[in-house]
């Protein structure tokens, strides 16, 4: 089984049913925390193919400037 890390994000801003609510307003993370979580996570990996990480809470493409970095 592949392992992944979970780095938050952020939250709100993912798709929900028309019919259940309206998508909860995105609020991110600083690009500098979620860089510090990413490299502790690359640091602390240490078995199986890797470092896998899954970017969650929010969609990575709204984060304002997470995808340059």
């Amino acid at each position: 089984m592949i392992s992944f890390a979970r780095i938050e994000v952020g939250s709100g801003g993912l798709p929900v049913c028309p019919r259940c609510g309206e998508a909860a307003t995105v609020r991110t993370r600083s690009t500098a925390n979620v860089l510090v979580d990413l490299r502790r996570a690359v640091a602390q990996w240490d078995t199986g193919p890797g470092p896998n990480v899954c970017l969650c809470g929010a969609d990575a493409f709204l984060h304002p400037e997470l995808p340059l970095s």
